[in-house]
């Protein structure tokens, strides 16, 4: 698949302080997707977007490549022919209109279900929070969370592009815990999942970030807060591709 690449050269004149000098450049790929670089200078050069007419790009960008001579910094892989930078799109379809919303939302860490209304599910989303209680903010212990959605569920997912619902594998009470034991060990947690209500009627997606030991202090009592973004389709479509331009504000 051929498309555009756009790039960037920063060039340091100087103390490093002093600021780069960027330059934009874009280059079209052969049909294989395969591109080269010649002839440009400059200390840096990274990938600053790519461009295909009715393709969406992976938001990341795996080639990046510094200067040898940049003390301090570690010159990434860069793609060859044999050994290529893989660069995944998605294939756009016909977008339809979405609720798209926010929520930052404090809850006792108690291990009770305490509510999150979300309008655009006609259902309500339930959390619960539980943490150790001799842990505190600089000293954290074993937490977790449990989400359930009556009526639907929730299915955890590693996808790229989120825009498209899966149908099957939802599970009516997600838990993700975190135990002091554990290598990775965090006091916070993102996850994305998959939304299915009113008995798979209703399809949606969450980017969530879970947060314990929020605003916690050793002499006052902690709580947990939920910090999401959701995009919920009410036409009983699996179709979770969003443009802006079409996004329902619910009521």
């Amino acid at each position: 698949m051929s498309f555009i690449v756009h790039y960037t050269i920063a060039a340091y004149e100087g103390v490093i302080s002093s600021g780069p000098s960027v330059r934009n450049y874009w280059v079209d790929t052969d049909s294989n997707g395969a591109f080269s670089i010649s002839g440009k200078t400059g200390e840096r050069i990274g990938i600053r977007d790519r461009e295909k007419s009715g393709y969406e790009f992976e938001k990341t960008f795996p080639y990046y490549e510094m200067s040898k001579q940049w003390v301090g910094h570690k010159l990434k892989s860069k793609g060859s022919l044999d050994k290529p930078v893989i660069f995944q799109a998605w294939k756009k379809i016909e977008v339809e209109p979405l609720y798209y919303g926010e929520i930052f939302q404090k809850l006792p860490q108690d291990g009770q279900y305490h509510s999150i209304e979300i309008p655009a599910l006609n259902e309500t989303m339930k959390v619960a929070f539980l943490i150790d209680p001799n842990g505190h903010r600089f000293s954290p212990l074993d937490w977790s969370v449990k989400i359930n959605i009556e009526g639907g569920g929730v299915s955890e997912t590693a996808d790229l592009f989120m825009n498209e619902a899966p149908l099957s594998g939802y599970q009516r009470v997600w838990e993700v815990e975190h135990r002091k034991k554990q290598d990775r060990f965090s006091k916070r947690d993102k996850r994305n999942l998959y939304l299915k209500t009113l008995n798979g009627n209703v399809y949606g997606r969450m980017e969530v970030e879970f947060i314990a030991y929020y605003g916690y202090k050793p002499t006052a009592k902690g709580v947990g807060v939920v910090n999401a973004k959701y995009w919920i389709n009410p036409n009983g479509s699996r179709n979770l591709q969003y443009d802006p331009s079409k996004r329902i504000h619910p009521k």
